[in-house]
């Protein structure tokens, strides 16, 4: 079909090359035609005026000739130019059709591949080693920064491998607590410290799920800004009933967290962002929250031992605002709290 096309494309321009010629031939001959004899007779021409009104009438023929072949010339070079212009727009066009299908192709095979890799980090994170679980989490890590179609599912992941590898048992009764007896969370569960680091260095994302940490064991974690520059990001995790007793959350940001019911016993909270968080009954004795931000948080206690839930607890320069909820009996100003106006 294509050879076809270029045959009939090449007999137009051989049809319309002879066309061009025969204009050129014929037209002086049209416009300036040779004298005939009766027009030499009638203008009394005889000798030399009768060879120089003809040899006129070929000059301007020629002339003629000349001027349309200037003027094909600009033709045939307009023509060319408009031909190799739609060349050059047929090749770019072929080439980003090219382009793109590479693109798509390609997408298709990263695709793929992350499938692979995801797949494989999932595996890794039921093997009975601890070494190959953590290479687990740490894929999932780089799985997340290279592709953020998948943040959303491996952050819950993260967050179902903590529930599930560390569950907070004695939630119901939390009784007495050595702090100097319990290890630190890296020394006994480095899986979950490993996916609490990544979990802590997540995308903040608009409308993004909540994290699930409900029950879960964290005591002795370690994710202050030491571990992770400038504080984990942590922002509307549920915490709900677990266990932080003795963690480290220096600068962390826990906006909008559930806390209620947390044991927060000995864990460090400095500067931490807290706003609009819920604390309410919350075990914070002991805890330090000095220059933590409690503007529109919930720390309320209950019934008549509202109060011991901040027993002893760092409030210096904490800020809080007219919004902030504190125990009925509680205060904050000898607390050190620093109330402000607006957000």
């Amino acid at each position: 079909m294509a050879r076809d096309r270029i045959v009939g494309l090449i007999a137009l321009g051989l049809i319309a090359v002879a066309l061009l010629l025969g204009c050129v031939l014929l037209f002086p001959k049209w416009l300036y035609p040779l004298p005939s004899t009766a027009e030499l007779n009638g203008a009394n021409l005889v000798g030399e005026q009768r060879i120089e009104a003809v040899t006129e009438r070929l000059t301007l023929q020629n002339e003629a000739r000349t001027t349309l072949l200037q003027g094909l010339g600009g033709a045939v070079l307009l023509i060319g130019a408009y031909f190799t212009y739609r060349q050059l727009r047929i090749s770019r066009e072929q080439l980003l059709h090219t382009v793109e299908a590479n693109r798509q192709q390609l997408r298709v095979t990263q695709e793929g591949q992350i499938t692979e890799r995801f797949t494989r980090a999932v595996d890794q994170l039921g093997n009975e080693s601890k070494d190959v679980q953590l290479g687990g989490i740490y894929a999932l890590q780089q799985i997340s920064r290279s592709s953020p179609d998948e943040r959303s599912a491996i952050y819950e992941i993260l967050a179902a491998y903590v529930r599930f590898h560390s569950p907070w048992t004695q939630r119901h009764d939390p009784g007495s607590v050595n702090i100097d007896a319990i290890p630190r969370l890296r020394e006994h569960q480095p899986g979950v410290q490993a996916a609490m680091l990544v979990l802590g260095r997540r995308f903040a994302e608009p409308n993004a799920v909540p994290l699930g940490l409900m029950g879960a064991d964290l005591r002795r974690l370690r994710l202050s800004d030491t571990y992770i520059p400038g504080g984990a990001n942590l922002e509307s995790v549920l915490f709900w009933r677990s266990s932080l007793i003795n963690a480290s959350l220096g600068k962390a940001n826990l906006r909008g967290a559930k806390l209620g019911w947390t044991d927060l016993r000995h864990s460090f909270l400095g500067d931490a962002d807290l706003r609009d968080a819920d604390l309410r009954r919350a075990d914070m004795r002991r805890a330090n929250l000095r220059g933590a931000d409690l503007r529109d948080a919930d720390l309320r206690g209950s019934d008549l031992r509202e109060t011991e839930n901040l027993d002893r607890v760092n409030l210096r320069n904490a800020k809080a605002n007219d919004q902030t909820k504190w125990p009925n009996t509680f205060d904050i100003l000898a607390a050190g709290v620093v109330v402000t106006s607006g957000e």
